[in-house]
């Protein structure tokens, strides 16, 4: 099978920020990986009828503006956070 897309010029990586379990920005997973701490919990978020442990992101994440309100997701939220957030 061949791939008939039109090829996507190359785009420099020149700042990234992260955003997950372990905290807001890339100090706060630095600091875990380093501190070798596992950030894994009980699911809180809804409920599920078997036990599990994941990766929960419990810090308040951005909000999504009203105009836009129909894009508002968990995942939306989580990329406006990061993007929001000052390098560190």
């Amino acid at each position: 099978m061949q791939n008939s897309s039109p090829a996507i010029s190359p785009v420099a990586i020149t700042a990234y920020s992260t955003v997950n379990a372990c905290g807001v920005g890339n100090q706060a997973l630095l600091q875990a990986l380093k501190n070798n701490q596992s950030f894994l919990t009980p699911l809180t978020l809804f409920e599920v009828n078997f036990s599990t442990v994941v990766g929960e992101i419990k810090q308040e994440l951005a909000k999504i503006r009203p105009e836009l309100a129909a894009y508002q997701s968990r995942n939306a939220q989580v990329a406006l956070t990061a993007l929001n957030y000052e390098t560190d």
